[in-house]
């Protein structure tokens, strides 16, 4: 049994969901992009700011943040979209971007310090985010800002939790957690406030943004991503199983299909903090 600290969340992002997040980036950066411009003017990053990008992926937003700032870094755990990131900094010249695998909770850092900490969808999975975050917190400068972009609950994001279950016919769909590392993991206002606080921060503020989640341009192009991203769950079924989710998938996409895509309602905090 693994015992080290993010043990689980590193196996999995240089496993399967690593796997499926480098071939499917632009659908998932597609997914979430109606929150990009509130996130980026958040960050606000001028030519003389340091940026930190925490939980980087693959990459696209640390290099919108590249395009004003002076120096990013992004960090991630998954060597797979690390790799990815980097060439496509590569390809857009942005030399002035560096990535790096590293855990926030548990590996030396990158020099600071930094004027912005920032994540976009990358802050909910560790395992002890007071440490993660007072890590953060001392790689920053004296009224450095933090800003993340993170999911609310499972109630206002049903472009998860309607797939999810879906994807499980015969018993309860296992809902991630909202008090530990998964995608909710601060999903919860007052968990947020208490683990930011405790970290150092001062000032924090959460603003609700909702936005339609463009899960594919149409019922067979979601579908077919959710088959690749639930693979896991799909191949353990016996036929009769498979094909039972596989239409309960079909239906939920036909019933969210428009000229625009497939949309479901989703939500998320807008968090900014600061280092006093």
């Amino acid at each position: 049994m693994d015992t080290e600290p993010n043990a689980e969340q590193r196996a999995r992002w240089n496993g399967p969901s690593g796997s499926a997040w480098s071939e499917y980036a632009e659908h998932f950066e597609r997914g979430y992009a109606d929150f990009d411009a509130a996130y980026l003017a958040a960050v606000g990053a001028g030519a003389d700011d340091t940026v930190l990008d925490v939980g980087s992926g693959p990459g696209a937003l640390a290099l919108e943040i590249a395009a004003t700032a002076c120096r990013v870094v992004g960090v991630d755990v998954s060597v797979p979209l690390v790799e990815l990131a980097r060439r496509r900094a590569r390809a857009a010249g942005r030399g002035d971007a560096e990535f790096v695998v590293a855990d926030a909770q548990v590996d030396p850092l990158p020099e600071g310090p930094f004027d912005v900490v920032a994540s976009h969808f990358g802050s909910m999975f560790f395992d002890d985010p007071v440490t993660a975050f007072s890590a953060l917190f001392r790689v920053m400068r004296p009224e450095g800002r933090l800003v993340l972009l993170t999911w609310q609950g499972p109630e206002r994001n049903p472009w998860q939790v309607e797939v999810l279950r879906a994807l499980h016919p015969d018993r309860e769909a296992p809902i991630p957690p909202t008090d530990g590392p998964s995608p909710f993991g601060l999903s919860d206002a007052v968990r947020v406030r208490d683990v930011l606080g405790t970290a150092g921060f001062v000032d924090v503020d959460l603003e609700d943004l909702r936005a339609p989640h463009w899960s594919g341009a149409d019922p067979d192009d979601a579908l077919r991503f959710v088959v690749t991203h639930h693979a896991a769950v799909l191949d353990g079924y016996d036929e009769a199983t498979r094909a039972r989710a596989l239409d309960r998938l079909r239906g939920l996409f036909e019933a969210h299909d428009t000229p625009d895509g497939v949309l479901f309602d989703s939500a998320t905090w807008l968090v900014r903090a600061r280092r006093p």
